[in-house]
């Protein structure tokens, strides 16, 4: 999918979330998954993300803690090199961050002057922060850098519940192995959602001029895909990989 975005253009559109979605439910392995945190970054106006566990106290280097990004690493290793991660008071503002938060590159109270010269030559004096927890209880944290103007709280809460989607589908990713994501057809996601609504095989083949059949035949096949035993447990399952909404 080609995406053309001009951050001062960024409006919270029912058209960038599609987009943003499609890419989600089309991620078929961890390559996928990574290159719709890129386009979700790029939707929003930003040029990098970056996921990584959450910093503890003692460590130092980011590097080591990066998880998925598209950041440069020279980048990365000049961040490292001047010790940033924990040095930095604008850095362990945004790791001890709970909620969602946008901010601008600070002054040289809270960021040294190397901070502030390596993230404004690579256009990215704006940061987005997403605190994020697996399943299994550990702490990870989405960062997003660009030279866009601060995201609105509309923009960010938008941001904050898709990056959560796509976090989601990581960990799916990651427990299953590569391939462990399951591709719906465009048909049986639609299926699927109708029936999260509730809605019966007779009703869903008025709705999608289907035999009650041909909707029956899309439902066991999501059920097989999906690994459940019934119909309630993949609407679940679809639901919590945001295959549907």
């Amino acid at each position: 999918m080609t995406l053309n975005v001009s951050p001062s253009g960024i409006r919270v559109t029912a058209e960038r979330h599609a987009a943003v979605s499609e890419l989600l439910v089309n991620a078929t392995c961890m390559a996928d998954v990574t290159a719709a945190f890129g386009y979700l970054a790029l939707h929003f106006g930003f040029r990098y993300f970056i996921l990584s566990k959450r910093p503890s106290d003692t460590d130092r280097q980011l590097l080591p803690l990066v998880v998925a990004t598209n950041t440069p690493l020279e980048l990365l290793e000049e961040f490292d090199a001047d010790r940033l991660l924990n040095t930095a008071s604008f850095s362990r503002m945004l790791n001890a961050a709970r909620l969602p938060v946008c901010l601008n590159i600070p002054g040289p109270h809270l960021c040294p002057p190397t901070m502030i010269e390596l993230m404004v030559r690579h256009s990215a004096s704006t940061l987005a922060a997403i605190p994020l927890r697996s399943a299994d209880g550990g702490h990870y944290m989405m960062a997003l850098s660009g030279d866009r103007p601060l995201l609105t709280l509309s923009e960010l809460n938008e941001l904050g519940m898709l990056t959560l989607r796509a976090f989601s589908l990581y960990e799916w990713t990651k427990h299953s192995g590569e391939g462990g994501v399951t591709t719906l057809t465009s048909r049986e996601t639609e299926v699927l959602r109708w029936a999260s609504l509730g809605k019966t095989s007779v009703e869903i083949g008025q709705i999608l001029t289907l035999s009650d059949h041909t909707v029956t035949s899309h439902l066991n096949s999501t059920i097989r895909k999906l690994d459940c035993v019934n119909r309630a447990q993949a609407v679940a399952k679809g639901l919590r990989l945001g295959l549907i909404e």
